[in-house]
């Protein structure tokens, strides 16, 4: 079975993460490291480090994974944000180091004007760099929904950005950006056409991880709305279909669903999104 789970918070302590992550039955988390709404850095905790690597002991969560602050945004021509963008990665990717995680995922970022190809050039560059100065880790590129000015919602572009980064830069593949940047995922032939496209861009071996979202926007919309699995215009078959790729078999899978704002509503939107998505991809029900 591929390790399937959900982006799951960090409150309370990163070990809190993994116990939440047990009682929605995943084999697989999501976190962020550390705040993804501001720039200050705290340092790390090692009493935190320590809690978290015997939390994961034995864990049936086997899989752990990042995502990147919604601040970092490479591809800015504003020095300031791009310097704080750096130095926040370069956080980030150590935080990782010391987690145990072996991945990154990041948004390309916005060109906010200066282009497609200037923004695209600076991702890179400071990908390059920052790669240098932190070994181990990879980042994965988000492929994005193309909304306003971001980078990344042609494949063939985070292909072009990682060829020209170098090593250790892989792709996350999310459902409803790729929906909503126009590939059709909801028939085989769509979506056999759009990793086809991946695998010309930058190599289906680079794909390490999926972010399966349903989407409320239409194909094509440019609009980066999740929705719950099903209920958006994705529809199930089309999870069906990514589930049953011989081409995705045994990716690790985490949803980043809405969660809702009543108490406990969001672990309940969790596990029948996940209970769907097992059943879409033929495991037997969990007991959770």
């Amino acid at each position: 079975m591929r390790e399937l789970g959900c982006h799951v918070s960090i409150a309370g302590g990163y070990d809190r993460a993994v116990a939440r992550g047990e009682n929605l039955g995943c084999t697989a988390v999501q976190i962020f490291t550390r705040s993804q709404l501001q720039w200050g850095i705290r340092p790390l905790d090692r009493d935190a480090v320590d809690r978290w690597r015997r939390a994961r002991e034995g864990s049936p969560v086997r899989g752990v994974y990042a995502h990147g602050s919604y601040l970092i945004n490479l591809a800015s021509p504003d020095e300031r944000v791009a310097g704080l963008s750096l130095r926040t990665l370069r956080d980030e990717l150590l935080r990782c180091r010391a987690l145990d995680i072996p991945l990154l995922v990041i948004h390309p970022g916005f060109h906010l004007g200066s282009g497609q190809d200037r923004g695209a050039e600076r991702v890179a560059g400071a990908l390059r760099l920052v790669l240098g100065e932190v070994p181990g880790v990879w980042v994965c590129l988000e492929n994005t929904a193309g909304q306003g000015t971001g980078l990344g919602f042609r494949l063939q572009q985070l292909g072009e950005i990682i060829r020209a980064a170098g090593g250790r830069v892989g792709v996350c593949l999310d459902t409803c950006h790729a929906f909503a940047a126009g590939y059709e995922l909801r028939t085989p032939r769509g979506l056999s056409a759009a990793l086809d496209e991946l695998d010309r861009a930058a190599g289906l071996h680079l794909l390490k991880i999926l972010h399966l979202n349903d989407s409320r926007g239409g194909l094509g919309s440019r609009v980066d709305r999740h929705q719950h699995i099903g209920r958006g215009a994705l529809g199930r078959e089309a999870f069906r279909l990514v589930l049953h790729s011989g081409e995705l078999d045994g990716i690790p899978a985490v949803i980043e669903t809405p969660k809702g704002k009543g108490k406990g509503e969001g672990d309940r939107m969790d596990l029948a999104n996940l209970r769907l998505l097992r059943e879409l991809g033929g495991e037997r029900p969990c007991a959770s």
